[in-house]
């Protein structure tokens, strides 16, 4: 969704944008909003195999450009800052993948 697209940038916008684009009139906390939202078959959007997936993917995945910037700024070159994200990418895509999967067959 736009909240993982917009935390590519900083870890901390993942929970502002959940905040931003579920926000209701009433008083509700996220969690509670979080916990009511349905996909249109009525399965919950955020059930526990997608909760595990997003932590695994947060544990792994280089998700702050400031620390990009330094990469390139210490190494005076493009090559390792883009070989950093894209395997600790990569690495968190598959773990948050398996960690899925692994959720779905023990729930």
């Amino acid at each position: 969704n736009v909240a993982l697209i917009g935390s590519l940038a900083a870890r901390e916008v993942f929970v502002t944008t959940l905040a931003l684009t579920t926000g209701n009139e009433d008083d509700s906390s996220l969690p509670d909003r979080l916990h009511e939202l349905r996909n249109d078959d009525g399965t919950q959007v955020y059930d526990a195999a997608t909760v595990a997936a997003l932590l695994v993917f947060f544990v792994y995945a280089l998700q702050c450009m400031s620390t990009v910037a330094v990469l390139r700024r210490e190494t005076n070159s493009w090559r390792w800052p883009v070989i950093a994200f894209t395997s600790m990418f990569v690495l968190a895509y598959v773990g948050a993948l398996v960690a899925r999967v692994v959720v779905h067959v023990v729930t």
